[in-house]
């Protein structure tokens, strides 16, 4: 809601919203967190940052040309993107203290997520994708159907499948024998993911909307089909991440009596 009332005085106070939430933050952090610990013989892995984000903004840049020029694929910053993001990865196998430890996209030993133990993080992506590729179709046909209240239900039904995903892939992406070993590189790692899937699928939509001819509803319901598209992805994805582990049975009533009255179980 704050980023609508910004826009309407002018797009570019939208990258500024986070600024003195940003500042409030850091100095918070500088007064109440503790120390870091001291290191030694660590160093900041320049080359993999420069060519992570070249090769990100290179890749978006050519999807966001593609829509722009009506053409399936804009070359030049495509090839580009290529060879720079093929570049970060020679270099994390080589670096000594690389970016990303690139080990950690083989850890599959992921633990069962404790906010759902019946169901795990695999069964709880899957439920959430399913229920944001029915919503983003169905905020597609509300659009075409010039439906407010089917809309607006949609969009409700995305924010909750956004939240179980959120949960379920931090659980599931910071967990396991070797994310256990680097867990701030893990949790990095995925928010990075999850700001270049942002970012991309932001690219893919705009360039959908003016790819496409037609209304400003047909357009816009395009879009949200080929999110739709991506959600069931997202879907087929989660077949990859393991399931939780199996619950113990939970204890019987006289059983916690005994243990708690100090008896024999």
């Amino acid at each position: 809601m704050l980023g609508g009332l910004l826009v309407e005085i002018t797009w570019r106070l939208v990258f500024f919203v986070n600024v003195p939430i940003g500042i409030a933050l850091l100095a918070a952090s500088m007064r109440l967190l503790p120390p870091d610990p001291r290191r030694h013989g660590g160093r900041l892995d320049i080359p993999g940052a420069l060519t992570a984000t070249a090769g990100v903004a290179l890749l978006v840049l050519a999807v966001v040309r593609a829509g722009d020029t009506l053409r399936v694929t804009w070359p030049v910053p495509l090839a580009a993107a290529a060879i720079v993001l093929a570049g970060f990865v020679i270099r994390e196998r080589r670096a000594p203290t690389p970016l990303l430890d690139l080990a950690l996209l083989k850890d599959r030993g992921i633990t069962g997520a404790n906010l759902v133990p019946a169901l795990g993080p695999r069964r709880t992506l899957a439920i959430a994708l399913s229920i944001g590729l029915a919503a983003v179709a169905g905020a597609a046909v509300s659009v075409m159907a010039g439906s407010l209240p089917g809309l607006l239900a949609a969009q409700f039904a995305v924010g909750v499948a956004a939240r179980f995903c959120q949960v379920a892939s931090t659980l599931a992406g910071t967990h396991g024998p070797v994310a256990g070993r680097a867990e701030g590189t893990a949790s990095a790692l995925l928010t990075a993911s999850r700001q270049v899937g942002s970012a991309l699928g932001v690219a893919v939509a705009a360039a959908m909307f003016v790819a496409v001819s037609g209304s400003v509803g047909h357009r816009t319901a395009v879009a949200m089909f080929v999110d739709a598209g991506f959600a069931l992805a997202g879907l087929l994805a989660s077949l990859v991440v393991p399931p939780g582990p199996p619950r113990s049975p939970a204890p019987q009533p006289h059983h916690l009596f005994h243990h708690h009255a100090g008896g024999t179980p």
